[in-house]
């Protein structure tokens, strides 16, 4: 049960409820170190979802409807070498762990709070399990060990004589969570709080 206990201290509030907009999507900058160490800024992609909270399992929020940003992609700028600073060429790279969750599915979220109000972005990952009609639950994520197939870099033509590899993270989690029942993660969920 390391995985779920991981994702139980990661998060500061857990809920149980369900997804039920199409999302909005919003550009964040956020600043990532390229090649040549220098900072450079990139645009990051969210996706925001808003969600109907049902259960409170762990943490506190007034709120009965809070938004749950999802990292979707980032659009990394590629420069000249030669410190000219002339972009040479844009990509967009998605996010290799991010699942469109499912509207109106019940599930359970591991949730850290953003600097805005209601709020949140997964606090971990994986951060999404999915409970079916009888109580079954079931890890999303991509990370998986069985799930992963990526390959170590991503490799993008930019025009004629560049070329940009990015490596991917080697993800593999075990999954410690699909079919075990509701009742039995909340109990070792409420065990394990901090706080």
């Amino acid at each position: 049960m390391y995985l779920l206990l991981d994702m139980t201290v990661s998060a500061e509030v857990i809920v149980k409820g369900r997804y039920t907009a199409v999302p909005d999507t919003v550009n964040g900058i956020v600043t990532t170190r390229t090649v040549n160490n220098s900072d450079k800024t990139q645009k990051s992609l969210l996706n925001t979802y808003r969600f109907e909270i049902e259960e409170i399992i762990k943490g506190k929020t007034s709120d009965k409807t809070i938004y749950i940003n999802h990292h979707y992609s980032d659009t990394v700028y590629v420069y000249e070498e030669d410190g000219s600073g002339r972009v040479v060429g844009t990509v967009e790279v998605i996010n290799p762990l991010f699942v469109e969750p499912k509207e109106d599915q019940s599930v359970i979220v591991f949730l850290s709070s953003t600097a805005l109000e209601r709020e949140y972005e997964g606090a971990t990952e994986p951060f999404i399990v999915g409970v079916n009609d009888k109580d079954e639950l079931t890890l999303y994520s991509n990370g998986l060990n069985e799930k992963n197939t990526s390959e170590t870099f991503q490799t993008y033509r930019l025009k004629e004589g560049y070329r940009l590899s990015i490596e991917m993270p080697d993800f593999n989690f075990e999954d410690t969570v699909t079919g075990k029942c509701v009742s039995d993660i909340v109990t070792i969920i409420k065990a394990n709080q901090l706080n």
